[in-house]
């Protein structure tokens, strides 16, 4: 599973790069950054060879890891991070690295493989969790607290955008 999960980073790598060369924008990996795991984590629980079907621990992680990534994608959506506007970051780097080969290179090596292998290896450490059982003893709480986090998160987001709406409103 791991090759597999490694291919489709690197289809995901190569697709942010054409598509931030097609918009003129380098913020394609921050678009997915909330989704990617979510693929992974995903490709990772149904399609490894090992299990006929899916690790329940796997799938557990899973199921937690698409919560939390629907979080982070609603959130970063309803902000208009799906705009289409390049982050401020990118702009700032153009400026100190002024070579167009190294730009490039920088490009490629960091903005669309780097940022991607390092989401990728979010999810990795659940290949570990899959080599033993499930144990609601031992997961159930370890499941519990985190929903409990990520409904916490949810609240704090909600107060932040209630915050943010009622300044512009004046």
């Amino acid at each position: 599973p791991l090759f597999g999960a490694v291919v489709i980073c690197l289809i995901i790598s190569a697709a942010c790069h054409v598509k931030s060369i097609i918009e003129g924008s380098c913020s394609q990996v921050d678009q997915i950054w909330s989704i990617s795991p979510i693929i992974y984590i995903v490709y990772l629980t149904f399609f490894d060879p090992a299990f006929p079907s899916p690790h329940p621990r796997l799938l557990l992680l899973s199921t937690l890891i698409t919560v939390w990534g629907c979080r982070l994608t609603y959130n970063f959506a309803r902000k208009g991070g799906y705009a289409g506007e390049e982050d401020y970051r990118w702009p700032v780097l153009r400026t100190i690295i002024t070579n167009p080969l190294a730009w490039q290179l920088f490009h490629i090596g960091f903005i669309s493989l780097y940022q991607n292998v390092l989401l990728l290896l979010v999810v990795l450490p659940a290949l570990e969790a899959s080599k033993t059982p499930l144990d609601w003893r031992r997961d159930g709480p370890l499941a519990a607290l985190f929903s409990a986090l990520v409904i916490m998160e949810s609240v704090a987001d909600q107060q932040q955008w209630d915050f943010h709406q009622r300044k512009k409103r004046g």
